[in-house]
């Protein structure tokens, strides 16, 4: 059984409006519907059911038994390997082998860090599992080596985002602001970032003003801004709440002369090298999988330090180097592009789970 002729379900906790071209892709090649359980994404080119079952709360646990008997009608069920939807983490035991095949996709080892019982339980249910989906080979291996799941049924399909809409804005040589675009979280470490760039000359900072485009818990954003005041740099930083919009998203980019995240990164890198924007991030800190495709020919990647000032001051080293060396950015720039066009295209993604739905229709 291949193509339309198969039944997928994809189960998602919600659809961000960044997964919706990738799941009409899919849709493209396979009879595809999402099983999702908060938000709403609004009109889509594929089917989608919003789970109107009990949901069971307990801290991060989630319990929800309605999902089998939605599941069970399906030739394929594509599931989010995270241990703290328990009845999600128990369909492979669950679902009958020669009628419903399962697939895992996700992190691999995830938000455990490998602990050992959370490796034990995630190896054994990923042995139950038809086929595993990766979102880069180096959280394909790293799950391997701790799990020993077999190699021929694990797949990668490079986590990416669709960008229809290019920037078209001001020339490569006007594009001189320094932008972060994401969500206002502690850990994406903001201060830091308005530190270093406090360090940089009034004249510097003229020339190359800093935007922070994202919302998120107000208590950090107000804290924020507060800083900036402190700092007295709020003439050359500007603060503006977060969108979707891909055309204020290219917008932006068109000013960006690089992504500046100290904290950790994920689909911002992706979404940085469609632009042709280098990243600017520590390289030495936990990340999302999408760091694997950072490098020194696309990025500035400086040292996180146990001294916060040391951090700061490697961090403002590293925005010099976007603004002081042309040549080495404009290569950078251009190995960006390189990377999101051969490592992060929509079709590589697809193309790693038709892979995988092959696979399992074959096991």
């Amino acid at each position: 059984m291949e193509g339309k002729d198969q039944k997928i379900l994809i189960i998602q906790p919600h659809i961000p409006p960044y997964r919706v071209p990738f799941f009409e892709e899919l849709g493209k090649r396979y009879n595809i519907t999402v099983l999702y359980f908060s938000g709403e994404p609004g009109a889509t080119g594929f089917k989608k059911i919003r789970y109107q079952g009990f949901m069971y709360h307990l801290k991060l646990i989630r319990y929800t038994p309605g999902v089998y008997s939605i599941a069970k009608k399906y030739d394929c069920v594509i599931i989010m390997f995270d241990l703290w939807w328990l009845n999600l983490a128990l369909l492979p035991f669950m679902l009958d082998r020669k009628r419903t095949r399962a697939i895992l996709w996700g992190h691999g080892i995830g938000r455990t860090h490998g602990l050992k019982p959370a490796t034990l339980v995630r190896g054994l249910i990923a042995a139950k599992a038809r086929a595993l989906i990766f979102y880069t080979k180096e959280t394909k291996e790293l799950f391997r080596s701790k799990t020993g799941v077999k190699d021929n049924k694990c797949f990668v399909a490079n986590n990416t985002i669709l960008v229809k809409q290019l920037a078209n804005g001001p020339l490569q040589q006007e594009k001189n602001c320094f932008l972060y675009l994401g969500r206002l979280q502690a850990r994406k470490c903001i201060n830091v970032l308005l530190k270093a760039y406090a360090l940089l000359s009034v004249t510097i900072r003229q020339q190359h003003p800093l935007l922070i485009i994202g919302s998120g818990d107000h208590t950090l954003s107000m804290g924020l801004q507060q800083l900036a005041i402190t700092l007295d740099i709020t003439d050359t930083v500007t603060f503006a709440p977060g969108t979707y919009d891909e055309a204020l998203v290219a917008e932006y980019y068109s000013r960006a002369a690089a992504y500046v995240s100290p904290g950790a990164v994920g689909l911002g890198v992706v979404q940085s090298f469609a632009y042709s924007v280098p990243v600017v991030t520590a390289a030495n800190i936990d990340h999302g999988p999408e760091f694997t495709y950072c490098n020194n020919e696309n990025s500035y990647l400086y040292m996180n330090k146990d001294d916060e000032t040391a951090t700061i001051q490697n961090l403002a080293q590293s925005l010099l180097q976007v603004v002081n060396n042309r040549a080495l950015w404009q290569q950078r720039s251009s190995a960006a592009q390189n990377t999101y066009n051969n490592e992060c295209n929509m079709e590589k993604m697809v193309s790693g789970f038709a892979a995988a739905i092959s696979y399992s229709s074959a096991g």
